[in-house]
């Protein structure tokens, strides 16, 4: 779909908001997250130039995420917009090969819509863009051997969640990027400045 075929639709959706989402709800402008999680990703095959057949990863461990993020409520829609800052990982082990641990620095934007047709309950759903600075340390099962790189990779990263008393939120989450990064996440956020004008 081109961008001019997706230009109607969008100004529907932001003209038709404030009669399906927020139900003449005001909100507060501007808010900020603080939040913890954990991250998840899945075993890869990767090929053996030695035999030159596909080999999988045996597991894949999940790791912790911390994250910052600040919000403005689009006065007079159900919408938002953020930027939020995160640093998570995983490691992910090779059977009598190595073990590889994944850090990232990643740098997100989001637009979310709120329905907001409850006091105090307010699920969203969300769709963000961004990159991500990735750290591998890989550890060999040779003796005093290990290795270090470094990458960066593009990210589309939507969510869904629900915020609770307009300072609780629980996120799930889904990084796509290279096979070999994506990762799914869950993560509990502490609002500042949230709620009712």
């Amino acid at each position: 779909m081109r961008a001019k075929e997706l230009l109607p639709i969008l100004m529907i959706c932001l003209s038709a908001s404030p009669i399906f989402g927020q139900n003449q709800r005001s909100v507060s402008l501007v808010e900020f997250e603080l939040g913890v999680g954990a991250k998840a990703s899945s075993n890869i095959s990767v090929l053996d130039f030695n035999s030159f057949s596909a080999i999988m990863s045996d597991k894949t461990k999940m790791g912790p995420a911390l994250f910052m993020e600040a919000r403005v409520n689009i006065p007079t829609t159900t919408f938002d917009v953020g930027l939020q800052f995160s640093l998570h990982g995983f490691d992910r082990e090779w059977s009598g090969m190595m073990e590889q641990t994944y850090r990232f620095k990643s740098l997100t934007t989001y637009i979310d819509y709120n329905y907001r047709k409850w006091k105090n309950i307010v699920p969203f759903v969300g769709i963000g863009i961004g990159f991500s600075h990735v750290d591998i340390d890989i550890d060999y099962e040779a003796p005093a051997a290990n290795d270090f790189s470094y990458t960066r990779s593009a990210c589309l990263n939507p969510r869904v969640g629900v915020e609770i008393y307009n300072r609780i939120r629980l996120t799930c989450d889904w990084k796509l990027m290279d096979k070999n990064f994506s990762q799914i996440g869950l993560s509990l956020g502490f609002v500042f400045g949230g709620g009712k004008r």
